[in-house]
């Protein structure tokens, strides 16, 4: 054993030297000078020979190196040119804004070339199962931490804990309770008693369940110290981590607990956060089981990416860990507020390892409003942007060339706010103040920019172009930037300003308005139109700077393009349902006295199902069904039911909506089982949705439509609360929600847990 290691460590070593003189020879090439007009041939044949690659599938994968390889080639060739030839000194506002807009294409040129290096070969591993029979498997406890979730969305999580598939004895379920410490139930006021009342409703709820209930003292230190406070308490070989609304399947220890049984210093095995809810963006564009999912890029590709250099980290959830490894460290690390991600950079470390299961075996909610996703991905930021600061990966000692390499593509990721900022005001910067940002004639552009831009392009389409469409990214990255500057300003003047917020979960909208977080995009769009009319300005009162007019315009326009679609986003839309449904085909059979009709369940939600039967031609036959049957792997699950709905089809099928009426605990254990216990039906469903038409053009028409559509009927909503402000009081203000204030109104009663 100890042999191979030498062997695999002193290739691995050989490998990134090759790398190293890879790029090395790589930059030497793309500096050198040559002709505007070779430029431009050279960037047209690259372009052509990669667009080819790009067209099949079979050539891709056999050259993906050689294609990744070009790509860097273009790039590394525009910023040597944009650095050489772009940038020149005539006054000091001109050079500085033009060297800003310089430094954010630089940071975005080597974030690529980081993500190619880290994702180059992403592995796919095996599941190996263990043997429920084996006398020699590890105990295990379940640590699921909760502060002030629904107790519905708790249940859920607390009966598939305890209905996982591992031997009786061998695993225990602990409720972590930080909304009920001593602390907040010793408060002689309204928050006293909803802390006193909570803990009791959550206790007599493991009671039933055959959990246990834990708690603490104080907050202190968030859910870290609840974690810790936890360990402290318990003595299980393993620690399967679940957040409170992520529901596990069956089988998650069953495929995960055989990688500690082959490798003692295996510290972590992650899989995926698969959500069963849209986010904000698909939700509010009614995207939704259609584009990517933000999360997948980062699980279904990243994760394995990293995981080929032993660096795949832990992301608080759907993880278990090795005791023994996690208190040899102290613990939950607590220095920063993803205490996820410092606690695997600290054990690997100790040179420990970590390995990546791909396959979903959670279902989660993501934030329901775009108020609550930004509040999530702030943390998320300032908490990766304080690893980066006091725990810098490139200098961390005990990591080896690729752990530091995987670690900072992923902390230096999160400065993105300050480059899309960069982006989307470059333009403004001349059209709107004369400064001269970008020295470039249209053909300079064409030969040196577009090829650049467009091997951006590819690059990504080819890492991620299953698991995120083109623009969509960027997208994502300006719902995010106009608060992420702030946010990150913060914490790099004082890297231990950041408290730990709960994200809210189970949030239910039930009338359409504006996000009360739209102002400052209302403040862009100002900016950006105001360019475009100083561009027709300009167009002709210096018509001999036509060229730079026309680039600046252009790129104006791909802003507001985005803008729009970001207006869609701010528009939240009525959520009819408070429970979400996902797509299923079973088979399954409606049965009542002396009845009974066959057909397929087509979907299915914690609270019912739709299934789709042969038509009901006897209306009676609807109130004689007081049951389902359905087989879930070996067992048939009975469950009373009612029909709330039925609706006629096209086809000579009938769609019926049914809702559960569980009248035991038995009830709520199969529907447990039933809607959340199988994880390849998750597996199924986001393999669908990835084999569905993707690509540049895919992600290029959604936000395009987007735009057109949601912008559009953004801008018309806010006239239409202006009439009414006019002709008097609105019945439901833009800028306000119930929700918003029920959550602000939560938060003063519970608190917020701050480290």
């Amino acid at each position: 054993m100890a042999e191979n290691n030498v062997i695999v460590s002193s290739q691995g070593r050989n490998a990134w030297i090759g790398v190293v003189v890879a790029i090395g020879t790589l930059a030497l090439i793309a500096a050198t000078p040559t002709d505007l007009y070779v430029q431009g041939i050279f960037g047209i044949t690259i372009l052509t020979l990669l667009l080819i690659l790009r067209r099949s599938e079979p050539l891709l994968q056999r050259f993906r190196l050689f294609f990744l390889y070009l790509s860097l080639f273009l790039m590394l060739r525009y910023l040597i040119w944009r650095l050489m030839f772009t940038l020149e000194y005539v006054h000091l506002a001109d050079f500085v804004a033009a060297l800003i807009l310089y430094l954010a294409e630089l940071f975005s040129i080597t974030l690529a070339l980081l993500s190619v290096i880290v994702n180059i070969r992403p592995k796919t591993r095996q599941i190996q199962e263990i043997s429920l029979e084996d006398p020699d498997l590890p105990t295990v406890d379940v640590f699921i931490p909760t502060y002030n979730e629904p107790f519905d969305l708790v249940f859920n999580t607390l009966i598939a804990a305890t209905q996982l598939q591992y031997p009786a004895g061998k695993f225990q379920v602990y409720l972590l309770d930080d909304g009920g410490t001593q602390e907040k139930c010793a408060q002689e006021n309204e928050a006293g008693s909803t802390a006193r009342a909570r803990r009791a409703r959550l206790q007599q709820m493991c009671s039933e369940l055959g959990a246990q209930y834990l708690t603490r003292d104080t907050n202190e230190q968030a859910k870290a110290g609840n974690l810790n406070a936890a360990l402290r308490q318990t003595e299980g070989e393993l620690i399967l981590f679940l957040d409170a609304d992520h529901v596990p399947t069956e089988d998650f220890l069953l495929k995960t607990v055989q990688p500690f049984l082959a490798d003692p210093k295996l510290f972590l095995v992650q899989t995926p956060h698969f959500f069963i809810n849209p986010d904000p963006v698909e939700r509010n564009l009614e995207r939704v089981h259609e584009v990517p999912a933000e999360s997948e890029m980062f699980y279904g590709v990243i994760q394995r990416g990293m995981d080929r250099w032993n660096a795949s980290f832990f992301c608080g959830s759907a993880a278990v860990m090795r005791r023994h490894h996690l208190e040899s460290i102290g613990g939950i690390c607590t220095d920063t507020v993803t205490e996820d991600a410092e606690t695997a950079l600290t054990l690997h470390a100790k040179g420990l390892n970590s390995i990546y299961i791909g396959q979903p075996m959670i279902s989660g909610l993501q934030p329901e409003t775009f108020t609550s996703f930004v509040r999530q991905r702030m943390r998320w930021a300032q908490g990766m942007v304080q690893i980066f600061l006091k725990k810098n990966p490139l200098f961390y000692k005990g990591l080896s060339l690729p752990q530091r390499i995987s670690y900072t593509s992923s902390t230096l990721f999160w400065f993105f706010p300050y480059a899309r900022v960069v982006f989307m005001l470059a333009p403004a910067a001349y059209l709107l103040f004369g400064l001269h940002i970008y020295k470039a004639t249209i053909p300079e552009v064409i030969a040196y920019a577009l090829p650049y831009l467009l091997a951006l392009v590819l690059i990504n389409d080819i890492l991620f172009g299953k698991h995120r469409w083109t623009l969509v990214s960027e997208l994502y990255e300006l719902m995010q930037s106009l608060f992420g500057v702030r946010a990150l300003t913060r914490v790099i003047m004082n890297p231990d300003s950041p408290s730990f917020t709960v994200t809210p979960k189970g949030e239910y909208l039930d009338h359409k308005f504006v996000s009360q977080f739209s102002r400052p995009f209302y403040v862009l769009f100002a900016i950006l139109l105001g360019s475009l009319g100083m561009a027709v300005w300009r167009y002709y009162t210096y018509p001999q700077a036509w060229q730079v007019i026309s680039i600046t315009l252009f790129w104006t326009l791909i802003n507001l393009g985005l803008l729009f679609a970001a207006f869609g986003v701010l528009l939240e839309q009525r959520q009819r349902r408070a429970h979400p449904r996902m797509p299923v085909n079973l088979p399954a059979e409606l049965c009542g006295e002396n009845f009974s009709c066959s057909g397929l369940l087509k979907d299915l939600s914690a609270t019912g199902g739709a299934m789709r039967v042969s038509l009901l031609s006897d209306e009676k036959a609807v109130e004689q069904v007081t049951s389902l049957q359905v087989m879930v792997g070996m067992v048939l699950i009975q469950l009373p039911v009612k029909i709330v709905k039925v609706n006629t089809m096209a086809d000579g099928y009938c769609s019926v909506r049914l809702e559960f009426e569980p009248k035991s605990l038995a009830h709520r254990r199969s529907i447990v089982r039933l809607v959340f216990g199988d994880s390849e039906r998750w597996r199924q469903y986001q393999e669908a949705r990835a084999s569905r038409i993707h690509g540049v053009r895919a992600g290029v028409s959604f936000v395009a439509r987007a735009g057109l559509r949601h912008g559009q009927e953004h801008i018309a909503f806010l006239f239409r609360q202006w009439i009414q402000r006019l002709r008097g009081p609105a019945p439901t203000p833009a800028i306000e929600t119930e929700f918003f204030h029920n959550d602000l109104k939560n938060k003063e009663s519970m608190g917020e847990q701050k480290i």
